[in-house]
């Protein structure tokens, strides 16, 4: 793991919260080394909201849980990089000191809030220990401010919900419940892993709007993690899409909806319905995503991609700058081919 000092690791610029630099992130399996992320660069500007896309196994939940340091070792490992969180690299930190930042400084809303939260606990036990970890307080002024901050994300009855276990509830207001957790101790980052999975769609909408209101309340930067290229379109300013465990594409919304540069991109599109547009069928990309210990040594989405050349097998193209703040891992924009 690339490690330096931390008194003196601090972000060059001052205008990012966060700072992803060459992370990567590798797994131990029974076919071999899974590089679950590999050589990640990014940034998250204070109070932006960032979108993560791509397939199931292209390495965004990942990247979420190496941020937050709870990577289960083994089988996994964060073996490179730098995460600087406010001028500190998170990397270097004691246990003690990241446990301190987790839900403190950055709060992470899980896609499955029924597995995230304790079946044996109440929702009012388990609201009230993430204040009563962060900060010595009594035992009722934890609870005043957990039914506070389940009035706030819109919860019903919140006194009632204190006394209630995780499966009285329904899935939006699980997911509400995670959200209070999340942002109770008001967050500078909040990490939004799939939060609408498994909701319809107007709760999806619910949730999504609470969401903005939250952040737009305490000033948190977002990053919201989707394969859904519609909840993107509806809360994110930019976008980073990521294959192999790899980025393929970073630009803003409109840039990256409007002129995709990616084959990988244009094939996410491709399978969106579009409302002036009446069409049998969706365009699939052909394929499926590749198994990160097989991967070539080229580019990740070569298999699938139909307008490959002939190095793209052999030579994995960088993610490099294209027109202003755009970055693209593609050959077809690279004028230095092999």
């Amino acid at each position: 793991m690339n490690k330096s000092n931390d008194n003196t690791t601090h972000d060059s610029s001052g205008e990012h919260l966060l700072e992803v630099r060459n992370l990567s992130t590798y797994f131990t399996a029974e076919e071999g080394i899974v590089k679950a992320v590999d050589n990640v660069t990014f940034h998250l500007g204070y109070g932006e909201t960032l979108g993560i896309v791509g397939e199931s196994g292209s390495g965004k939940s990942v990247t979420a849980l190496s941020i937050l340091r709870i990577i289960q070792d083994p089988p996994g490992k964060i073996v490179g990089g730098e995460i600087i969180f406010e001028g500190r690299n998170l990397l270097n930190l004691s246990g003690a000191k990241m446990r301190d930042i987790r839900g403190n400084q950055i709060a992470m809303i899980f896609q499955d809030p029924m597995t995230s939260l304790n079946p044996v606990l109440t929702i009012g036990d388990q609201m009230m220990e993430t204040f009563r970890i962060h900060g010595r307080i009594s035992a009722k002024e934890a609870h005043d401010k957990s039914v506070a901050m389940l009035k706030k994300v819109g919860m019903p009855l919140a006194e009632e919900r204190m006394r209630q276990y995780p499966f009285e509830l329904s899935g939006g207001m699980r997911q509400r419940v995670m959200i209070a957790m999340g942002l109770s101790l008001k967050p500078k980052l909040l990490i939004a892993d799939e939060p609408t999975t498994a909701l319809d769609v107007t709760i999806q909408a619910q949730i999504l709007e609470l969401i903005r209101e939250m952040k737009q309340e305490f000033g948190s930067a977002v990053i919201m993690i989707t394969h859904d290229l519609g909840v993107v379109a509806s809360t994110c300013s930019r976008v980073i899409v990521m294959y192999g465990g790899q980025i393929m594409e970073e630009g803003s919304v409109q840039e990256i909806f409007h002129d995709p540069l990616h084959p990988y991109t244009k094939g996410l599109l491709a399978c969106l319905p579009k409302p002036d547009e009446k069409r049998e069928r969706l365009d699939p990309i052909p394929g499926s995503p590749p198994g990160l210990a097989e991967l070539n040594p080229g580019c990740p989405f070569e298999e699938r991609c139909n307008v490959k050349m002939e190095h793209c097998f052999e030579n994995r193209p960088a993610l490099k700058f294209y027109k202003d703040q755009r970055r693209v891992a593609c050959w077809l924009f690279d004028e230095f081919k092999p």
